[in-house]
């Protein structure tokens, strides 16, 4: 999936990401899973742990 970044006036780079957050009981032990939207395209990635979600931010913000 590739999301484009924003800019602003200023000409930083701007990400913006609705993130939904929810639990699952699908086994004994609850889990978290994690999805980014892009609002400005609609296109949705998920996560299946907060580790995940965490490797994915921090490579889009070192491309900046």
């Amino acid at each position: 999936m590739t999301m484009r970044p924003f800019h602003n006036h200023a000409n930083h780079a701007y990400h913006a990401y609705l993130l939904r957050i929810w639990q699952e009981k699908t086994t004994e032990t609850p889990v978290w899973r994690f999805s980014l939207e892009d609002p400005s395209s609609g296109q949705r990635i998920g996560f299946a742990d907060l580790a995940a979600l965490t490797a994915f931010l921090l490579q889009r913000t070192s491309e900046t």
